[in-house]
């Protein structure tokens, strides 16, 4: 792994005393056989990209991935029905590694992490059979690691989705699942927003005003952000139209997000998203920066090319290579132009975006005005696959 100068290695001292910036790796991808590793790199002082642990690798692969930054934690789905495991930011470490229970014929279809107030912190997810209403089981496993995996998993009730959390979207061209839940605003009470569970709603607590659903006619709805700071719900009319909706828990007010079309995902007070350009006309679409774009292979990355021409079937799109964070106190919105993109914003911590550009590894201040000058930290192959980042202190 290429050593940067040592001019650029010192832009990491900015960081707090003891603190060491990580990255993890992973693709999970819900359509096609394809399997993708999962790693935990960690960004050394000089500039190199080390790996400190393969979490999944293949035979198996990423199934989901589920993050959370207010309990310092990831979650990983490897292969279903080989294991569920638990990386822990403040240790950056694996502290949790069990096998679900088998699923006795039935099928696995969606899952989520869930902040219940007990037993807590937990990993939920959806089964089902042959009849999808009767058929539904909702499991869930205690992250903690100090419960034994035996005493981790248990059957849940279906009101137990009402604490689901998330993260959003990382990555550009579905390279990465989203971490949300599907929603529905109910009839039961109009604007309440619900998860829709074996012939029932569930209510997670939160009404829309009215006036922000009216002028369009929704066929598709989906929690994509709810953290201590946001709670951000997808609205879209089937037709490409999209609506993106914030709720600031600060101070309990709804607001409509500035960039209905971009994926977005939660970093506390701040929204990262990557920009994304609509077009009538699917030939020769370019996104920025694709020559350095990297062919991919199962076991080894996603191929964004291929990725992104599927995309292309159903919703003509390019990435013209602009990362945007959204102040949700201020409600300002701040750019920053990477001419790549394979870009996205990594992690916001103590005023500072981490952000990847293709194989380039960068941060910048964030100030009142805007987005201060980038500082390039590492340069490596690896850091392509790197979705997620985090500081151990």
């Amino acid at each position: 792994m290429r050593p940067l100068p040592f001019v650029l290695a010192c832009t990491m001292c900015a960081s707090p005393a003891f603190s060491q910036l990580h990255l993890l790796t992973g693709s999970p991808f819900s359509k096609g056989q394809a399997v993708y590793p999962s790693t935990l790199l960690q960004v050394e002082d000089d500039g190199t990209v080390r790996k400190l642990a393969d979490i999944v690798q293949p035979p198996l692969g990423t199934e989901w991935i589920g993050v959370s930054y207010d309990w310092r934690k990831a979650v990983i789905l490897a292969s279903w029905e080989n294991a569920v495991i638990v990386v822990d930011f403040d240790k950056a470490a694996v502290t949790k590694r069990c096998k679900p229970p088998n699923p006795g014929g039935r099928i696995f279809m969606d899952s989520w992490l869930a902040d219940a107030p007990a037993p807590g912190p937990s990993f939920e997810w959806l089964e089902t059979g042959q009849d999808v209403l009767r058929d539904n089981v909702l499991w869930g496993m205690v992250l903690d690691p100090a419960v034994p995996c035996e005493k981790s998993f248990s059957r849940l009730e279906p009101e137990a989705a009402r604490y689901a959390v998330a993260h959003g979207a990382p990555g550009i061209a579905d390279v990465v699942n989203s971490d949300g839940i599907r929603t529905v605003t109910t009839e039961d009470a109009p604007g309440a927003v619900a998860v829709p569970f074996a012939g029932k709603h569930v209510p997670l607590g939160y009404d829309v005003p009215l006036a922000l659903l009216r002028g369009m006619e929704i066929k598709g709805e989906g929690m994509t952000i709810n953290d201590s700071h946001v709670f951000a719900l997808l609205l879209a009319d089937g037709n490409g139209n999209r609506r993106r909706l914030v709720f600031r828990k600060s101070d309990k007010t709804w607001h409509t997000f500035p960039r209905p079309d971009d994926d977005i995902r939660g970093f506390g007070r701040y929204i990262g998203t990557a920009e994304v350009l609509q077009t009538a006309n699917a030939r020769n679409i370019r996104s920025a920066g694709m020559e350095k774009w990297k062919a991919g292979r199962d076991g080894v990355r996603p191929d964004l090319r291929e990725r992104l021409k599927a995309m292309n079937e159903h919703m003509p799109i390019s990435y013209p290579g602009r990362l945007h964070l959204y102040d949700v106190e201020t409600e300002q919105l701040f750019t920053i132009n990477t001419g790549q993109g394979d870009s996205e914003v990594l992690l916001v911590e103590s005023g500072v975006v981490y952000y990847r550009a293709a194989d380039e590894l960068y941060s910048a201040p964030i100030g009142d005005k805007g987005i201060g000058p980038a500082r390039l930290l590492a340069t490596d192959d690896s850091i392509r696959d790197a979705h997620w980042a985090f500081i151990k202190y």
